[in-house]
């Protein structure tokens, strides 16, 4: 979305790369992760979500 590494994002959202990268490859992942990387990437839980599933 902006070009952030998963280190970036990861050190951003206060979660693990390991997290973003399962988030990355359509791994389930928690709730308040995800709501970790909207609030980082500036975008709503929904778009967050959206894109995970691949209807964004």
């Amino acid at each position: 979305m902006l070009g952030l590494t998963q280190s970036e994002l990861a050190a951003r959202s206060g979660i693990t790369p390991r997290t973003i990268t399962k988030a990355e490859s359509g791994r389930p992942i928690p709730r308040q992760s995800a709501q970790a990387i909207a609030v980082a990437l500036d975008v709503t839980f929904v778009e967050v979500v959206m894109r995970a599933v691949g209807t964004a």
